[in-house]
């Protein structure tokens, strides 16, 4: 049963036997209700800077919660401040594969790029677009971006806006496009990297920590120094040049992928709970 709160209120709260932040603006909040509300446990999924400031959320690290970790680099970071080891567990996300795998009734368009826009900061977005610029010069692409956020920038005609997409448009865009570019500078995880990966997209990626499970640099994908905008330039135009390259990579993430399980990963969520 769902119970939908504007204000996260003890007397609100049903006594339960676990309680679990998924913030460090609620953890903060959790921590001062009485032990009949739930044994304590935060689900941290993204860090600072894009997140607030790192004293405040390194501070909720200290208290006396379980924690759970959505990748092995946020793990190593709550270490640095959890009170124990036992505290934390790394429990990494995946992908939903009956939603997202590849649909060979599709054809896919060769040279043809699609990336998540969003005007966050740290999505760095704008570098993407300018990647996609200086590419078509060189070679003769088209390219789709979709996301709820309007696109800021003029767009040339090859490059299609196709805004909030439902499941199913995005499972389409997927599957007609033969690359996914990631411009993000940092990410908590890599959801949207393994989608585009299950519809056997070649991905192209800066180093966002979070996406290091899925994105494995010449092998899973191509990886690049977000302080290098140069580099994505680089490898788009090498996968695109490449076919060889573009197929062991798709077929490397494919193999990957496999090790990441939802069910696997929400036993181990709920065996914690019990356990601690």
């Amino acid at each position: 049963n769902m119970i939908y709160l504007i204000n996260i209120k003890e007397e609100l709260i049903p006594n339960a036997d676990c309680i679990v932040a998924t913030a460090w603006q609620t953890s903060n909040l959790i921590n001062k209700f009485s032990l009949i509300k739930g044994r304590k446990f935060d689900f941290i999924q993204d860090f600072y800077p894009y997140m607030g400031r790192k004293r405040d959320i390194v501070k909720t690290w200290k208290h006396d919660h379980k924690k759970i970790v959505i990748s092995d680099w946020l793990y190593q970071e709550v270490l640095k401040y959890a009170k124990s080891k036992r505290d934390v567990i790394c429990i990494k996300n995946s992908v939903n594969k009956k939603l997202f795998f590849r649909d060979k009734k599709i054809k896919k368009k060769n040279k043809s790029v699609c990336l998540m826009y969003s005007k966050g900061t740290y999505k760095n977005a704008e570098t993407a677009i300018k990647t996609l610029i200086k590419v078509k010069k060189k070679i003769d692409i088209n390219a789709s971006i979709f996301g709820k956020d309007k696109v800021d920038l003029p767009l040339p005609n090859w490059i299609k806006f196709m805004g909030q997409l439902s499941h199913e448009d995005l499972f389409k865009l997927y599957n007609k496009s033969d690359i996914f570019l990631s411009s993000s500078r940092m990410e908590g995880g890599a959801g949207p990297i393994g989608e585009a990966m299950m519809c056997e997209c070649a991905v192209i990626t800066n180093d966002t920590l979070g996406s290091r499970d899925f994105a494995v640099n010449n092998k899973t994908a191509l990886v690049s120094d977000p302080n290098q905008s140069k580099l994505l330039e680089i490898n788009l135009i090498k996968v695109l040049k490449n076919k060889k390259l573009k197929t062991m990579l798709v077929k490397n993430a494919l193999v990957n992928l496999k090790k990441f399980s939802w069910k696997n990963s929400a036993q181990k969520f709920e065996k914690f709970l019990k356990l601690t």
